[in-house]
């Protein structure tokens, strides 16, 4: 038994406790409603109050709780201005983080997850939430709003694992609830990509954009993992064909992201892949690429010798891909340099403890020649750096390459059938992917890609569980 794992069940607040709320719920809410309309901050009480109900009374089953959060948090990436979206899904976190309070207060619950990992996690939400309370009351850098909406978009991060395990402890069918989520996901991107690329025709020929931003610039290149991964274990040509149709489709969503990252990065990780199969596994997972490849040159030569549109679509293509290389000058890259030199000056004021979740540092715009305040930043290591400060940051990446660590470990342990060894094969080289993306992108504060650092955490702590299972007892490793 591993230690902190949870043995208590799924916690449900008691029936009398339940009725006690429920009549103050339906007592004070009409109240606050007409004070919210005269008075906005109190509008926070009612998204607060509407998430404790929502996840306490409207979701009694595991599975919708992680359900919802998913997919409230994959729509407001898809669509981050709908306020009416923000409100339910700041109403559905609120409330999610609350009950997870009152799991461990109530429950008595002894772990979140049962992985001692979370630990580090926790304290750099409660480290960087409290210095930012602390900024609001000594003119810090901070904003409210901006803190509130932060502690929101980690907070995901935490529940996910803590509704997955609940899941797992329920016996709900955890992973085949996880694998229908990451497909439902990549078909909607997918869509979603094709049907702004036709709306945005001129500017994504052209300047290689979709819309104001990238839909999801992961979900291309996860897939293409998921879908190499296991047709190294497969045999059956029918399966083989599906696979590698939606190993093409994944290649074309990740292309419609247009970022060149993921393209150089999607590479080298599609070739290292394989070398953590057995021997079959290798052979099929090389003689597949090699099919890809041959089929993608193929493809590439005759459009461009036969098709002019698509021969002016390969040569912006390649100019793109190749700029890349340009890391001194590029305008994009070159921004990011003047971004990352602004915000290590705020870091600079304050490195032990950072300025906390909301908070701004001032920026520069070179082309446009002018300042102005942001809390964002493309770059995974100073965004904490500036809200937690050194303390906090240590805290974050304990949990994160610790996670990165157990996945690597789990890549060669004998107790996990084909078909568990192929999906954390293709999980840690998710991992991988996203962790490069963090050089230029911001993977903590982005629910682009904090989303799959955090079903890349639920799959581990579910692998993990079934390691512990099959393994005696007096040869478990403690987690």
């Amino acid at each position: 038994m591993s230690i902190g794992v949870n043995t208590i069940p799924a916690m449900y607040l008691p029936d009398r406790v339940q009725k006690r709320y429920l009549l103050l719920l339906l007592g004070v809410v009409p109240f606050i409603f007409l004070y919210a309309v005269v008075n906005d901050l109190l509008l926070y009480l009612i998204i607060a109050i509407i998430g404790i109900s929502f996840v306490f009374f409207f979701i009694r089953d595991s599975r919708v709780r992680f359900l919802s959060t998913c997919i409230t948090h994959f729509a407001l990436q898809v669509n981050p201005d709908q306020k009416v979206l923000g409100y339910l899904g700041a109403a559905i976190f609120t409330g999610g983080l609350l009950y997870l309070i009152l799991s461990i207060i109530v429950g008595r619950r002894r772990s979140i997850t049962g992985s001692a990992l979370f630990i580090p996690f926790v304290l750099f939400l409660c480290w960087s939430s409290l210095i930012g309370i602390l900024g609001l009351f000594t003119g810090g850098p901070v904003i409210f709003e901006n803190w509130y909406r932060e502690l929101l978009l980690l907070t995901p991060l935490l529940l996910l694992p803590f509704y997955y395990t609940e899941m797992i402890e329920d016996d709900s069918g955890a992973e085949k609830v996880f694998v229908w989520t990451l497909l439902t996901m990549w078909v909607l991107v997918f869509i979603i990509e094709v049907v702004k690329i036709k709306q945005n025709l001129v500017q994504s020929t052209y300047l290689f954009e979709v819309g104001a931003q990238r839909i999801d610039p992961a979900s291309g290149a996860l897939m293409m993992f998921v879908f190499l991964s296991i047709l190294m274990t497969v045999n059956n040509k029918k399966k083989k064909l599906f696979l590698l149709g939606g190993f093409f489709i994944s290649v074309v969503s990740l292309l419609l992201t247009f970022g060149r990252t993921g393209w150089i990065t999607v590479i080298p990780l599609l070739m290292v892949i394989p070398i953590f199969g057995n021997k079959d596994e290798r052979k099929r997972g090389y003689k597949f690429l090699l099919i890809i490849l041959m089929i993608a040159i193929a493809a590439v030569l005759y459009g461009f010798l036969n098709i002019p549109s698509v021969r002016l679509g390969i040569l912006l293509f390649t100019s793109k891909f190749l700029s890349a290389t340009h890391l001194s000058s590029d305008a994009s890259m070159y921004g990011r340099y003047v971004e990352w030199r602004q915000i290590m000056i705020a870091v600079m004021n304050s490195p032990i403890t950072g300025y906390g979740l909301g908070s701004q540092f001032q920026n520069y715009n070179w082309f446009a020649g002018y300042k102005y305040m942001t809390g964002f930043t493309h770059n995974s290591f100073f965004s904490p750096l500036l809200k937690a400060g050194f303390i906090g940051t240590v805290f974050l990446f304990i949990t994160y390459f610790g996670f990165i660590i157990k996945g690597i470990t789990y890549l060669k342990n004998d107790v996990l059938s084909i078909k568990d060894r192929a999906y954390i094969r293709a999980a840690v080289a998710a991992i991988f992917f996203l962790s490069i993306l963090g050089y230029t992108g911001n993977i903590f504060f982005q629910r682009q890609i904090s989303l799959y650092i955090a079903l890349y955490w639920c799959y581990c702590i579910g692998i993990g569980r079934k390691i512990e299972m099959r393994t005696p007892r007096s040869t478990t490793n403690l987690l």
